[in-house]
């Protein structure tokens, strides 16, 4: 592998397309500085939420999380660009908002308008890293061939109990998805618990188990790396051993808590996502919400291996983690469930980055977006970004938890107003405003005195400066998507 990684570097020219809407122009040479270059864990949990411990969650048992945060900087407020997998994915592996990409649907393959050659895997292969990928990176199999990588090992799906045949590619066709229902979400009453001693073949358990066998070559084999892993849970269909679902009596389950009889009303396009959730009484509701956490603690069980390899290979020194997800997820918030909305439970997504040189423990409350992950992972990496990335380095706060950050994070949706555009909002350090399709469709929430944002404060005069102030962002956020058409 030195060998290979010393002729990409002496040959990282113009071995890739750069362009968008198919355009094919040559990449510039690529001169990489000297000096080391960390490897890179890159770990992507898919629909996993804030309800985690390091998050002040009371209810959720997380230790390797807790681990890694130890290890490293917990961002408080990380906000992914669009709530559901393909558009999200799509935007933190390219560095480019979903206005730009044009992925807004899960169906639509991530280059209907980025060469390849953007995405993050592949810019890192052609600067000499050596790429491996285990479980889902990239959103749809078809998909994960547009990654460039030296050892792929896709584990897609669990191997299915005896006596059952699963064909997780049609579940469609299986009942689970109404029309119109891209989540899927018919598949909440769906609970799977398994024997604790069957739990060999789940998929998170077998990414965990390859990822360590994987690391153990590559430490042995030198060179540089770049390691995406992609874990199954805590998405839909909730799935774990005994053990897990064992830790959480769904009796003794808190539900989410509603706005207030006489609260300020919302836009109907923000509750549109109510229509696919199945009819579930008090005690589904706490089923299907015990059920997501013990997914989410099977899963967070499977990164201790990961990280006591990191020891024993003594790569913590010399290796970059990100553990975040592509968006989070509703349990029953507003009575919603899963993703597909513009509130902080499906926008806001755990982030840990831990870094050679940096102290561990600290914590940033400023608002960040993971499409900052790319130019964040070129400047730690000590490598020359590519041009056209639209996110914003994380280093001066990993260095510097404290230090001055005026951005805002900038999610969408489609919406459905008449204007048949995106839905757009904006999390500052202390407002989340959301427009549906202009101002006259507005909601304005205080995060500060209400988190859980059960009190629209759109219509309220005392805050109408602000509401401008935040409506001419979005404004501005519009702009550059209608350029981008």
């Amino acid at each position: 592998m030195r060998a290979r990684l010393a002729k990409r570097l002496a040959a990282a020219a113009g071995l890739w397309a750069l362009g968008c809407g198919g355009a094919k122009a040559p990449l510039p040479s690529a001169q990489v500085p000297p000096g080391p270059h960390p490897n890179i864990l890159f770990i992507v949990v898919d629909d996993l939420s804030t309800t985690l411990p390091i998050y002040g969650h009371p209810e959720v048992k997380a230790p390797g999380i807790e681990e890694l945060a130890r290890r490293g900087t917990v961002f408080e407020r990380a906000y992914c660009q669009y709530p559901i997998c393909n558009p999200s994915r799509t935007s933190f592996l390219s560095g480019r908002r979903p206005e730009s990409t044009g992925v807004f649907v899960n169906r639509t393959r991530p280059d209907v308008r980025l060469a390849p050659a953007l995405f993050l895997p592949n810019e890192l292969h052609r600067l000499g890293y050596y790429t491996l990928r285990a479980g889902k990176i990239f959103h749809g199999s078809g998909a994960e061939s547009l990654g460039q990588w030296d050892r792929n090992a896709p584990i897609t799906f669990a191997v299915p109990p005896p006596g059952e045949k699963i064909d997780p590619a049609s579940r469609q066709s299986r009942g689970d998805h109404e029309e119109g229902d891209e989540e899927g979400l018919g598949l909440l009453t769906k609970i799977r618990i398994v024997p604790d001693a069957e739990a060999e073949p789940l998929r998170d358990r077998r990414i965990s188990q390859h990822t360590v066998r994987e690391l153990k070559k590559v430490a042995r084999q030198g060179g540089r790396f770049f390691f995406a892993l992609g874990f199954a849970r805590p998405h839909l269909p909730f799935e774990a051993p005994a053990r897990f679902f064992a830790l959480y009596p769904p009796e003794s389950i808190q539900l989410a808590e509603q706005p207030p009889a006489g609260a300020p009303p919302v836009p109907a396009a923000a509750l549109k996502g109510r229509a696919f959730v199945p009819a579930m009484s008090e005690a589904a509701q706490r089923k299907a919400k015990a059920a997501y956490y013990a997914s989410l603690s099977f899963m967070d069980g499977e990164l201790l291996p990961l990280w006591q390899a990191l020891d024993q290979l003594d790569l913590w020194k010399s290796t970059i983690v990100v553990l975040t997800s592509d968006h989070g997820f509703q349990l029953g918030e507003h009575g919603l469930w899963g993703k597909l909305s513009l509130y902080e439970e499906t926008l806001r997504v755990p982030l840990i980055i831990v870094a050679p040189g940096l102290p561990g423990g600290q914590r940033s409350v400023q608002p960040v977006e993971l499409v900052d992950l790319y130019p964040t992972l070129f400047e730690l990496a000590g490598l020359p970004p590519p041009p056209g990335l639209e996110g914003r380095s994380l280093a001066p706060l990993l260095r510097n938890p404290q230090a001055p950050w005026e951005f805002p994070a900038v999610s969408v949706m489609r919406g459905s107003s008449a204007r048949k555009d995106l839905a757009l909002s904006i999390a500052t350090e202390r407002y989340r405003y959301t427009e549906w399709g202009g101002p006259e469709e507005a909601e304005l929430y205080d995060l500060r005195a209400d988190p859980l944002e059960l009190k629209n404060l759109a219509a309220d005069p005392a805050l109408g400066a602000e509401k401008q102030r935040l409506s001419r962002q979005v404004a501005a956020a519009r702009e550059r998507f209608e350029r981008a058409q």
